[in-house]
């Protein structure tokens, strides 16, 4: 690379450079044969069921289990144990389906969030217990905030206990998120986003029935859809905590949290990781401790 991140003031100009180079290299389909809408696996949910994750073009790069010998507990963990519970501020960023916010939109309804909204909200959370076509399976453990994660959760495998089998793959890098990358470098690239940024987000959007994001926005609008739409649609892939800290605004979002079951109390100093002092002493002196760690 030709610069380092002490060069970089801005997280953003990591993945306009670095990021979009990388991608333009690995993935060139992205660039020069234009993926179309029609390559996306045609529903949002199954991208995240056994049996289905085969050949699915959406996919890029999984970590694979095939049962009995190479299992995951994910169904226990997220279904009856309920390690994550979404909170009601992730609930409430929702959309509904003519694209304005719950709660402003005159589709709004109080009594069901689910209904006229956003079908990625019933795809990726469940409320009071997990349903499946009728079929329903109530946690054993308690619902600290009302909700569980429903999106890795394999319909066929309910109840989910102790001798649940699940060989669901981790899918850790798919088309979406490569066209939210696409989108947000070439918009901090330019002064304003050109049509193939709102191409990919519309792209996103349209797979699950949202229309399309309104035209003429400025960059820092635009910074703002790109946003929304990751935390949306990698809801719980192990993406959003690392956002925060590249956009640096992981102290604001976090630490202004009024609705969690723990406090956050995230600092300035931890956009960096200490260096172990091991490492320090082995350099003779050419290394130094990163700020607030010493």
């Amino acid at each position: 690379m030709p610069f380092s991140m002490t060069e970089l003031e801005n997280a953003n100009l990591l993945l306009g450079s670095f990021e979009l180079v990388a991608f333009k290299g690995f993935f060139p389909r992205i660039f020069d044969q234009k993926i179309k809408p029609d390559d996306f696996y045609p529903s949002y949910e199954n991208v995240f069921r056994d049996g289905i994750q085969e050949g699915n073009n959406e996919i890029i790069f999984s970590i694979k289990f095939l049962a009995p010998d190479n299992a995951t507990p994910m169904d226990q963990w997220y279904g009856d144990w309920l390690v994550v519970s979404p909170l009601q501020n992730f609930v409430d960023i929702y959309e509904c389906t003519d694209g304005l916010p719950w709660g402003v939109s005159p589709l709004t309804d109080v009594n069901n969030p689910r209904v006229n909204g956003d079908s990625r909200l019933g795809k990726t959370i469940f409320f009071d217990f997990v349903e499946f076509d009728g079929n329903e399976h109530h946690s054993s453990n308690s619902r600290p905030s009302g909700y569980g994660l429903k999106k890795f959760i394999s319909p066929g495998l309910m109840p989910s206990g102790y001798s649940t089998l699940i060989q669901q793959d981790w899918v850790m890098l798919r088309y979406a998120e490569i066209l939210l990358i696409y989108a947000e470098a070439q918009n901090e690239l330019l002064s304003n986003p050109d049509q193939s940024v709102y191409d990919a987000i519309n792209d996103i959007r349209n797979r699950v029935g949202m229309p399309d994001i309104p035209q003429g926005l400025n960059q820092a609008e635009m910074r703002e859809r790109i946003r929304y739409e990751r935390r949306v649609e990698l809801a719980f892939e192990g993406l959003r905590f690392y956002d925060l800290k590249r956009w640096r605004i992981a102290e604001e979002v976090l630490n202004n949290v009024d609705d969690g079951i723990l406090i956050y109390n995230f600092e300035k100093r931890f956009y960096q990781w200490p260096i172990p002092q091991t490492e320090i002493d082995k350099s003779l002196g050419i290394l130094e401790q990163n700020p607030d760690y010493m």
